[in-house]
């Protein structure tokens, strides 16, 4: 069986209520987004010092320990290409999903970067887990202007149409095993799912065939 590991299910897990109800009301969706956007502003400047963090944070780098504010993804030449901010206040948590890019030039690198952010009872962030990986940019160049986040996620359900949080890990679960088994049969898709890797849809697209007959995405 493929390991699960990632923040995306990490995420997934404590975003929709694994963890203990701790801190509900220290820092709210608002507050959240900003405390984000504050470390978000801290990567692309390379500068902590107006970030706001517990003395004991603790910090990850693809499960390995760093110090905050270092490694190669922290730069004043750092640009966010594209991102997506979820909150949730109930366990003081903020996720980030997004794309981000080195200096420009013909060696510009880019990363799918992931980060997760935790706050502590004085409402500070005391965990930093960030996941990321620079390989797989055949279409870098597709990602050079910023795209809006797809205004689903801004929709807030009626209390009575919301899936459980059991229910949602139900189907992320279920999502796993069709990528190990093959069998999709199962995961409750919508009639117009979309997919996207680093930044770039992999679902919807034009099909060709290769040489030896091959289906492979158009380039």
């Amino acid at each position: 069986m493929q390991s699960r590991s990632g923040i995306q299910y990490l995420a997934l897990a404590i975003f929709l209520g694994c963890c203990p109800l701790a801190y509900a009301d220290t820092c709210d969706k608002g507050c959240l987004l900003d405390v984000t956007e504050q470390f978000l502003e801290a990567k692309t400047s390379g500068d902590l010092s107006d970030l706001n963090v517990a003395v004991n944070v603790t910090a990850t780098e693809n499960g390995a320990p760093v110090t905050l504010g270092e490694g190669a993804t922290w730069a004043s030449d750092i640009t966010i290409v594209n991102r997506h901010t979820f909150v949730d206040p109930a366990t003081q948590t903020a996720i980030f999903f997004g794309t981000i890019a080195g200096a420009t030039g013909e060696d510009r690198q880019w990363w799918h970067y992931n980060a997760r952010l935790t706050l502590d009872a004085d409402g500070v962030i005391a965990e930093v887990e960030q996941i990321f990986d620079d390989t797989g940019f055949k279409r870098a160049n597709d990602l050079q202007s910023p795209f809006r986040e797809t205004a689903i996620f801004d929709v807030v359900l009626p209390e009575d149409e919301r899936s459980s949080p059991v229910e949602l890990i139900g189907i992320a679960n279920r999502y796993w095993d069709a990528l190990e088994d093959g069998d999709a049969s199962e995961v409750p898709y919508a009639p117009d799912c979309q997919r996207t890797n680093v930044g770039t849809f992999s679902t919807n697209l034009p099909f060709t065939r290769d040489r030896n007959g091959d289906p492979s995405l158009e380039p």
